[in-house]
């Protein structure tokens, strides 16, 4: 059973979460869900303050009473905001007019310097909100692009109006995967005053065509759900930042403002893109959390907090690591897990990029005969199957996340390792837990001098972390 569950859960560096506070007839109340965040360990909140209910009336401005009250919310517990501004304005004869967005953002920006701001995000995705569509051209943005030149200028003029009212806030913008490579080639001038990115490491194929350097995939898909291997989030992370070293002269602060999977029914019905379990969900998103943290990510932010309705066939409304109002707001088995990587981590913890252990992982057949019990089906299309290990500090104590990288289909067993730490300090003892089932696992330690082994180790689709105990 999980440890220490009485105990407050520290605030995990880099863990946020996406939130629609404004839409209380949803089931967004604040005050009931903000305790299960500060239960589950959450530092950063993502949400928007919508252009459309700001201005009314063109040069009028006001924050509506339902955002005030969360804003107050969250300034009172602690907890940062990562604010989206967006989206279009009936209000203008140009519903996304740069210029009267830019006034919006610059107000915001003024009204809001009182509050713990960890930063502006200009715009969201904007092929699937009204920029591709009003103006049209490619999805991918790929030049001669009607609307990624229009929001390239949209994002310049809006982060220059942040910088005048609030010249400490970081302002970052999310064009898209792959959408920002080719923005940041064909109008560099748009990331002059940008600090960061936002970036969604969803799971999908970036076909060759789409992306400036040609035929390299980031992203795959599976069929079912991988989406946190090297090419889903260590890769996309590591190539943004190599883009804005090459474009731009300097290395832009990445934040995954949005990744998750959805939860319900593994059985599938017509119509429907994929089903998963409520474990395979915690699975997945506790690796990608941890992936995202080694890759340098400031933030990780789930999407979403909250399932937006009662519809469990209904991709977006169930990716939620809470249940809807309707359903009492009860954790699903991701909050739990998640929790239990803020405790381990909490808001000090360093990565370590060199690891001091080796993983060795071994498939054993069964003594009787041949069978190789631990042999998992072997999937051509998966990218990234193999082991992974990485490696944390928090104050004077190691921690070790182990798993074998691919899908979960739940119909082998783990793969049994042992990691092998040669002129290892010395350690009050090892705790190992599945951050999944909250479990502990029993492994074998010994000591051979100055080599610490933990043996019988499970390297199977659920993280499990290894505590290395301070003397």
């Amino acid at each position: 059973m999980d440890a220490n569950t009485s105990q407050a859960t520290p605030r995990l560096k880099g863990f946020g979460m996406c939130t629609h506070f404004a839409s209380r007839e949803k089931g967004w109340k604040i005050e009931r869900l903000l305790p299960l965040m500060k239960e589950a360990g959450v530092s950063v909140v993502r949400t928007e303050i919508l252009w459309d209910t700001v201005e009314l009336q063109p040069g009028t401005y006001a924050i509506p009473a339902v955002d005030r009250e969360w804003l107050d919310a969250l300034r009172e517990a602690g907890i940062d905001l990562l604010l989206l501004l967006c989206y279009g304005n009936p209000i203008y004869p140009n519903p996304v007019d740069p210029q009267a967005f830019a006034a919006y953002c610059h107000w915001l920006g003024s009204e809001l310097k009182d509050y713990p701001l960890l930063g502006a995000e200009i715009w969201n995705e904007p092929t699937n909100f009204q920029f591709m569509k009003h103006y049209g051209g490619n999805w991918s943005g790929i030049p001669p692009c009607p609307w990624a030149d229009r929001f390239a200028e949209l994002v310049q003029v809006s982060a220059a109006a942040i910088r005048q009212a609030h010249p400490r806030l970081p302002i970052m913008t999310n064009p898209g995967d792959p959408q920002f490579f080719h923005m940041v080639e064909a109008h560099p001038e748009a990331f002059r005053d940008l600090d960061g990115v936002g970036i969604h490491p969803y799971a999908c194929r970036f076909p060759p065509e789409t992306v400036p350097w040609g035929g390299a995939q980031l992203q795959q898909r599976d069929g079912v759900s991988v989406a946190d291997d090297d090419h889903s989030f260590l890769s996309l992370l590591r190539r943004t930042q190599e883009w804005g070293r090459q474009h731009l002269g300097r290395e832009l602060e990445l934040h995954v403002t949005e990744f998750g999977y959805t939860t319900y029914n593994q059985h599938r019905r017509p119509g429907m893109v994929a089903g998963y379990t409520e474990a395979a969900q915690a699975m997945y998103l506790t690796r990608g959390m941890i992936l995202g943290l080694a890759g340098g990510a400031r933030t990780m932010c789930v999407y979403d907090l909250m399932d937006d309705g009662p519809d469990l066939f209904d991709q977006e409304s169930n990716f939620g690591i809470v249940r809807h109002e309707s359903a009492g707001y009860a954790p699903k088995p991701a909050f739990h897990a998640l929790r239990r990587l803020a405790r381990q981590l909490g808001p000090d913890w360093s990565y370590v990029p060199e690891a001091p252990a080796e993983l060795v992982t071994e498939i054993n057949p069964l003594s009787q005969n041949e069978d190789h019990w631990q042999k998992p089906v072997v999937e051509p299309h998966l990218v990234l199957t193999s082991p992974q290990a990485h490696w944390f500090r928090t104050g004077n104590e190691w921690m070790t996340y182990v798993w074998r990288a691919g899908r979960n289909d739940g119909e082998y067993n783990a793969p049994l390792g042992r990691l092998v730490w040669d002129d290892a300090p010395p350690f009050a003892g090892v705790e190992v837990l599945d951050l999944v089932t909250g479990e502990s696992i029993g492994v074998k330690v010994q000591r051979e001098g100055t080599r610490l082994i933990v043996d019988d180790l499970p390297v199977g689709g659920s993280p499990v972390s290894v505590r290395w105990m301070a003397p």
